[in-house]
């Protein structure tokens, strides 16, 4: 058997690949770059990967099971892995960060953070006057999760402790359903966008949800805030744009985005093909809400676990359903 690790290059991965090789020493393991070529998984029986192309999968011939050691997977050839019949499993366990992260950016957004620190290093200080600016509290805001999965879940958590009214979105809802900290559960996109003076984004990217938020419904976000991180194609570019800048939407705190830099292009990469970020009204992270140590290692710790599950013959956790992309 051949398990193949491509750019799990962290001395933490390294670590636990170790481990796998000492525990394993009758199985084959390699470690290969992020950008492999398709020939150096021609005969992989197990992959881990953070990224994946449709003809890799195409040329595979023994190719049986996928790990990826995060939760998304709209840049993953789904299609393809399901008429192969490869299975597929993915980690949530940053979930819990994200989540701190979209709280975070709330905050920061109401609180017009990063707008009064601007400033206030100009000397400008909005405290008198005409120029009296007042920040916005979180405190009994009604508030709408749209994807009352594991993100919007941890979520809740946060959002409870400041007496926030939740309604949660979820695209299967089953009767009499609850979730604790939800105080009501929809499936209607529409509702949930009316009920809330806070809407949340943390479902994942998929044919059903892109561009979910479009010039249709724009509308019933007039006044609100919206956070975004889930996936930045969730909500239409341009849509997004014309609403923060003819202040339809109240403000936005984003950390997911449209435009995604190559690797070179980090210090230089805008991440809109409009000037959203030069807006007032918004803030904006660059798609960091996993990028703690606890996170990355919390994943891999799960991937680990979850392959010796397949290699020790026991049941596999997160099976990725490939129509639904989740």
């Amino acid at each position: 058997m051949e398990v193949r690790f491509a750019g799990c290059k962290s001395d933490y991965w390294k670590v636990k690949i170790n481990q796998l090789k000492e525990k394993y020493p009758e199985i084959s393991f390699f470690e290969i770059n992020r950008d492999f070529e398709k020939e150096e998984i021609e005969f992989t029986d197990i992959l881990i990967t953070y990224r994946l192309k449709k003809e890799h999968v195409e040329f595979s011939k023994r190719l049986k099971y996928l790990f990826v050691p995060y939760a998304g997977l709209n840049n993953f050839p789904l299609q393809v892995l399901k008429e192969k019949n490869i299975i597929v499993c993915n980690s949530h366990e940053n979930t819990k960060y994200v989540a701190e992260r979209a709280f975070a950016l709330t905050l920061a957004l109401l609180g017009k953070i990063v707008l009064f620190h601007n400033d206030l290093k100009k000397g400008f200080w909005h405290r008198e006057g005409l120029y009296k600016e007042y920040w916005e509290t979180l405190r009994g805001k009604k508030c709408s999760i749209i994807g009352a999965g594991n993100i919007g879940i941890e979520l809740a958590k946060f959002l409870k402790v400041f007496n926030c009214e939740i309604m949660g979105v979820k695209r299967r809802l089953k009767n009499y359903e609850k979730i604790q900290n939800f105080d009501l559960l929809t499936d209607d996109i529409n509702k949930a966008l009316s009920f809330g003076q806070i809407i949340f984004l943390t479902l994942p990217l998929t044919k059903e949800s892109e561009n979910l938020i479009n010039e249709k419904n724009i509308y019933l976000l007039e006044g609100k805030y919206l956070v975004n991180v889930s996936r930045g194609k969730i909500v239409n570019e341009k849509v997004l744009y014309d609403s923060l800048k003819n202040k339809i939407l109240k403000g936005a705190a984003l950390d997911v985005w449209y435009t995604y830099p190559k690797e070179g292009e980090e210090n230089k990469k805008l991440p809109s093909n409009y000037p959203i970020y030069e807006l007032d009204n918004v803030v904006i992270s660059p798609h960091k809400g996993a990028h703690t140590r606890e996170a990355e290692e919390g994943d891999i710790d799960f991937t680990v676990s979850n392959l010796t599950n397949l290699l020790e013959g026991k049941d596999l956790k997160n099976i990725v359903d490939l129509d639904k992309g989740y």
